[in-house]
């Protein structure tokens, strides 16, 4: 016997045990960590300060 496809029915289910509307189902921002954002923006000024410093460096040494 063939097991049918459950991700759709699944999907439901799972939707409705945690019980979700349509709106906090698609809401984007519900896993958003505020903590983890600052953590990448520290990380992007340090490749933009290194890149700075190589910049300088390389008009300096001509």
């Amino acid at each position: 016997m063939v097991k049918a496809y459950r991700g759709a029915s699944h999907l439901k289910q799972l939707a409705t045990r945690l019980s979700l509307n349509i709106y906090e189902k698609r809401d984007r921002w519900s896993s958003y960590d505020p903590a983890n954002h600052r953590k990448i923006i520290e990380e992007y000024e340090k490749v933009e300060e290194a890149k700075r410093r190589l910049k300088a460096e390389k008009l300096k040494n001509g």
